[in-house]
């Protein structure tokens, strides 16, 4: 009889611990989503931030938008972004075969400029595309991918369906050496537990194209997943080696 107790205190023990370790495990993934590593990354590595930024844009229908909708289309969307209302710099335009809608605004967060355009052709076609860009303040320390999720929930919600692009650019002064690129790239690869999947090497600049299972969204490139882009690149002008990291990939030309 005591041998089967103490059996029986054996294996609640081990359970307990394989629980313990499973909870640890699932703790240190959930922070692993929570932290900002990219900004974290850049710094830990001395690289001076530049810009943080969200960009993206969309073809939203095919339908044509006159004033009144768009000019309630911009009120929704301050309110869903929760904007400045005060000092917003907006402006309707409305023609025959063209419609536009821009908003800026600038708080101590960041600056955001939104445009919403509106065509139809001779054959009576017609299309609303909807472009945004978010330049973050030096201050900005959140998670800048919650911040993405946060910004895309609340654009969804005014029926405003964008997939934003995270770019991140960060310089070090004087030019590096190739070793020391690799070093900061594949560091970065390491804390997000990606792998490499697409390469460009030249005398000018390094670029790895990776895959990470922390971040939800990717895109295919030649039929495999990509969610995660580092570039560097050195600049004589200015001579400093400049970071891009881009999520899933840089949006424009590095």
């Amino acid at each position: 009889m005591r041998k089967i107790k103490k059996i029986i205190i054996a294996i609640g023990i081990m359970l307990l611990l394989v629980s313990g370790f499973i909870s640890m495990d699932a703790k240190a993934n959930i922070h692993m989503e929570e932290k900002e590593f990219i900004l974290s990354y850049l710094k830990e590595t001395n690289a001076e931030i530049e810009e943080v930024l969200l960009s993206g844009w969309s073809i939203l229908n095919r339908s044509f938008m006159d004033k009144e909708s768009m000019s309630s289309k911009l009120d929704q969307l301050i309110e869903a972004l929760d904007l400045n209302r005060e000092n917003p710099t907006r402006e309707v335009e409305v023609y025959e075969d063209m419609s536009k809608g821009t908003l800026d605004i600038v708080d101590d967060k960041a600056e955001y400029a939104i445009s919403i355009e509106s065509f139809r052709n001779d054959d009576k076609d017609e299309k609303t595309y909807c472009s945004i860009n978010i330049k973050y303040s030096d201050l900005f320390e959140d998670s800048i991918l919650m911040e993405k999720k946060s910004i895309e929930k609340a654009l969804a919600k005014v029926d405003l369906p964008i997939d934003l692009y995270v770019s991140v650019i960060g310089k070090y002064q004087g030019k590096m050496k190739d070793e020391e690129k690799h070093n900061i790239i594949y560091g970065f690869l390491d804390v997000i537990d990606g792998y490499k999947v697409e390469e460009i090497n030249s005398d000018e600049l390094t670029s790895i194209s990776a895959y990470t299972d922390i971040i939800d969204n990717f895109i295919y490139s030649n039929g495999k997943k990509i969610n995660m882009q580092v570039a560097m690149r050195y600049s004589h002008y200015y001579d400093n080696t400049y970071i891009c990291i881009g999520s899933p990939l840089f949006p424009y030309e590095y």
